[in-house]
């Protein structure tokens, strides 16, 4: 998206700097005497009739860009509220299982810490409620959201199978088949095609360095004759616009454009994101479906014991009376 702003703000103000260069020859027939005008008249003229591609380029490349950042901005927008969305979702288990997690735990520290009315109290998280007031509902939403996350990875999968095609039919269906859009993305994606905007470029290029030549060539004898029309000025300007003309072209090189691709689409969501995704599926699995009941039930049995525990309150039975005569038998 930073790159697209950028190479749209080239442009605008590679429209600029044609119609000052041409406002700066026009000042040649004002500013400067008849032998100046007489010396330049042809060379001005051929001038003149280089910009005009120069221009019809310039206008080509900016309608090529013009919607471009705001459908990319579109596109990072709807992936923002994806990301968001599965930030959810992902942390809705987590969140589920800890609070189980810890409501068991702490209710189990209370039965073990606690005197028989407390204990007693506990009584009412055995098992049936304890499961349908914290396990089944965790459990159930370990189960939709892992049925989610198997059916992202289903998708993502069938998609990764062909995801330099689907991309460039997506392409086609939001810009048409014969659209700058279309014939951009195949480019950057597969290297087939024209980059119309490269293009449009190359032919700006080649104006920009005609015109820096014919200040190096009349240069000179424009600023003996004519010292008001600042030619070192134009000069510097044409040198700044044709290093900054150099860095948009960088920006839509392929070799430039082609590794963002390939690292967002096939290496993060088609390589590391599904490995993520099913060890996720995976651990969730087992903490919810496995340890969560295995949990639920062991705490169970623990609080029957605790509480059977403080109801006897550790007391000893009496003996019996043969158990008084087997004693005193038994005594020196």
């Amino acid at each position: 998206e930073l790159d697209a702003r950028t190479t749209q703000q080239m442009a605008e103000a590679l429209n600029i700097s044609g119609i000052s260069f041409v406002r700066n020859l026009d000042r040649l027939y004002s500013e400067c005497p008849s032998s100046t005008h007489q010396f330049l008249q042809s060379s001005i003229t051929g001038l003149k009739a280089q910009i005009v591609p120069y221009e019809v380029a310039v206008r080509s490349f900016s309608s090529r860009l013009h919607a471009l950042p705001e459908q990319l901005d579109g596109l990072v927008q709807q992936s923002r509220a994806i990301g968001t969305f599965l930030d959810w979702c992902l942390g809705l288990p987590t969140v589920a299982l800890a609070v189980c997690y810890v409501g068991i735990g702490s209710i189990v520290a209370s039965a073990e810490l606690s005197g028989p009315k407390c204990i007693q109290r506990c009584s009412c998280f055995q098992l049936p409620c304890l499961g349908a007031a914290c396990v089944v509902p965790a459990i159930l939403v370990v189960a939709l959201v892992s049925a989610m996350e198997l059916a992202l990875g289903v998708t993502s999968s069938s998609f990764c199978i062909r995801a330099d095609n689907i991309t460039l039919s997506y392409a086609e269906d939001a810009w048409g088949a014969g659209s700058d859009g279309f014939h951009l993305a195949r480019h950057y994606v597969t290297g087939q095609g024209q980059n119309p905007a490269l293009r449009d470029l190359s032919v700006v290029q080649a104006s920009i360095a005609s015109c820096i030549e014919w200040t190096e060539t009349y240069g000179e004898p424009i600023a003996k004759s004519c010292p008001r029309w600042d030619v070192s000025n134009v000069s510097n300007n044409l040198h700044t616009l044709q290093g900054s003309l150099l860095k948009s072209v960088r920006l839509l090189e392929p070799s430039h454009v082609y590794p963002i691709y390939r690292f967002t689409i096939h290496d993060v969501i088609c390589g590391t994101a599904m490995a993520e995704l099913g060890w996720l599926v995976i651990f969730q699995l087992l903490l919810g479906l496995v340890c969560l009941p295995a949990l639920a039930c062991s705490a169970s049995c623990l609080l029957d014991s605790l509480i059977s525990e403080r109801e006897r309150g550790y007391a000893f039975d009496p003996l019996g009376a043969e158990e008084d005569v087997h004693e005193d038998w038994l005594s020196p």
